[in-house]
């Protein structure tokens, strides 16, 4: 995001001046996404060979003193963060542990890095007088890290709805929430603040979950531009930022989604609208969202040239293990795409009508859906490594799975059962 903001705005006239830990033109060079947008399958795997190659080249020259690390610091003492953004229009503030639930971090981490490490960059930025401070908050404040235990007051939904309190519901989400009350009650006529509440920046959600969204390169440039170029006109607001209409690779009906999670709640949406308001972005800064921009692929952001190889070999193994034609239940958080499984019918889990409809609520659920496929005629279940925290997370199903069937693949790719 820090990348597409940074050549954004720089292309429409903005002074743009970076506080990273590790910046500069080599940085630059070594981390863009080169042809990251493109259409083209070859030439988004050339990306990801590009970017392992950088990666492994920004390592050694870290390593070896060829890129030094700066005195940025979002913890760092509150003077030197204030010498830094001296004389600045506005200070965007970027900086977290994105997501909720990475691997080896606790919630202290989330909290002083995305509560603390936040306060003291607007904290900052007040004492040097900045006069304006957009803040890169997340749809995450309605807790929609857990796609069963949201309470929705309408669809679309708007930056009134009701946003989770505690951490058990989306630590990521809750100290966004937090941070954006802390913005309410000290931002000031000296140094005002925005909160921008996004989901999917500059890329395609690849899982429609239905209250999943993207935002496209254009309309995040668009988005933080229109909130730069106009005047404020009070102290403090948050406003969502997403795409108007939902992009997926897959066909989906957000419509018949709503319907059935959640029957009565007032839905003003039609067709494959985002299920987020932009409408008070709109109204009050002229936020004029294009359709059919372009999205970074997700392989970019979660994956690299290995990855191409991994799913080559997961291809190979699946082949040599199945038979053509034979259905498959597939379970990889949407990231593996259809060629992976080719000659064989890929089902979703859990499955409507073709679609993916989102993880299970619970292992009696994930059970009876199994039973449901599996009388079907699906031959096998595929677990695949993006999707391993299943192993661990459902461990009713998991252990209904193992004393019913034969586990005949098991390794740092995928887990394999034979359903027949």
């Amino acid at each position: 995001m820090g990348q597409i903001l940074r050549k954004g705005l720089r292309k429409k006239g903005y002074q743009i001046d970076v506080f990273d830990q590790y910046r500069g033109w080599m940085l630059n060079v070594l981390r863009a996404k080169n042809f990251g947008a493109s259409s083209s399958k070859t030439a988004v795997n050339f990306s990801l060979w590009l970017n392992s190659t950088f990666s492994r080249l920004e390592t050694r020259w870290i390593q070896s003193g060829i890129i030094k690390r700066t005195t940025d610091d979002i913890l760092d003492k509150r003077s030197n963060l204030v010498q830094r953004f001296k004389g600045s229009d506005a200070v965007i503030h970027l900086a977290a542990l994105a997501h909720a639930d990475l691997p080896g971090f606790t919630e202290e981490d989330y909290r002083r890095i995305n509560y603390d490490g936040a306060v003291n960059v607007f904290e900052a930025a007040k004492e040097a007088k900045t006069p304006r401070f957009v803040f890169a908050s997340s749809v995450a404040v309605y807790g929609t890290h857990d796609f069963h235990a949201l309470q929705i007051e309408q669809f679309p939904i708007l930056e009134t709805n009701r946003l989770p309190v505690s951490p058990d519901e989306n630590i990521y989400g809750v100290l966004k929430n937090q941070f954006e009350d802390y913005l309410a009650e000290n931002a000031s006529a000296s140094t005002k603040a925005v909160a921008l509440r996004l989901d999917s920046p500059g890329h395609r959600v690849p899982y429609p979950e239905g209250l999943a969204a993207s935002t496209s390169i254009e309309n995040l440039v668009e988005g933080f531009d229109c909130v730069l170029r106009n005047k404020w006109n009070f102290n403090f607001e948050a406003f969502n930022l997403v795409d108007r209409e939902l992009s997926w690779k897959r066909p989906i009906d957000v419509q018949k989604i709503i319907r059935e999670h959640w029957p009565g709640v007032p839905n003003f949406t039609t067709g494959n609208a985002v299920p987020f308001s932009t409408d008070k972005l709109s109204s009050m800064f002229g936020y004029k969202p294009i359709p059919n921009g372009r999205y970074i692929d997700e392989q970019l952001l979660y994956g690299d040239y290995d990855w191409i190889k991994r799913l080559r070999r997961v291809t190979r193994e699946l082949r040599s293990l199945t038979s053509p034609g034979d259905r498959l239940i597939v379970v990889d958080d949407c990231a593996w795409g259809p060629d992976v499984t080719t000659g064989r019918a890929a089902i979703p889990f859990i499955e409507r009508d073709g679609q993916y409809w989102g993880p299970p609520p619970d292992d009696e659920t994930a059970i009876q859906e199994l039973e449901r496929l599996r009388r079907t005629g699906a031959a096998f279940m595929v677990f695949g490594w993006p999707a391993f925290w299943w192993l661990d997370h459902y461990k009713g199903f998991i252990a209904h799975l193992k004393a019913k069937y034969p586990c005949v693949r098991e390794n740092k790719r995928i887990v394999v059962f034979d359903l027949r």
